[in-house]
């Protein structure tokens, strides 16, 4: 099974945390994104408006259950995935080289790292998205 995570941790309780994590994160999101799509481009507003703009509203407005939108590193996502039975397997040579490939499409600003097993999707050095394979042991 392969997972997909933002790399990073708006699941805090205090609301200036979550703005700061929020800020930090996104802040970055919105400047790749800049540098890669046209602000005029109608998927790009589709995807600012009705995804990254509801999922800040949530992370920053909503309290308890009516948060939904937690995200979480998969440095706390690793040890869960453990304990449920599930171990980490490499992402083979090929799919690194597609996602090189994929990546370096959209400029140089996108660089891929690889850490134990995983890979994050990284802007300007700041990890945005991981990617780790995983299978039931």
């Amino acid at each position: 099974m392969m997972i997909t995570e933002q790399e990073s941790n708006t699941n805090c309780s205090s609301l200036t945390e979550r703005v700061d994590k929020a800020l930090d994160f996104y802040g970055a999101l919105f400047t790749c994104l800049e540098s890669t799509v046209s602000k005029t481009e109608v998927e790009r507003i589709i995807l600012e408006r009705t995804l990254l703009g509801e999922e800040i509203k949530n992370i920053v407005a909503c309290e308890g259950v009516e948060r939904k939108v937690r995200h979480e590193k998969l440095e706390t996502w690793i040890p869960r995935l453990e304990l449920a039975g599930f171990g980490r397997v490499p992402i083979s040579y090929e799919g690194i080289t597609q996602a090189k490939k994929q990546l370096h499409r959209y400029g140089n600003g996108y660089k891929l790292h690889q850490e134990k097993n995983c890979l994050f999707a990284c802007w300007n050095g700041k990890p945005l998205f991981s990617v780790s394979s995983w299978k039931l042991r």
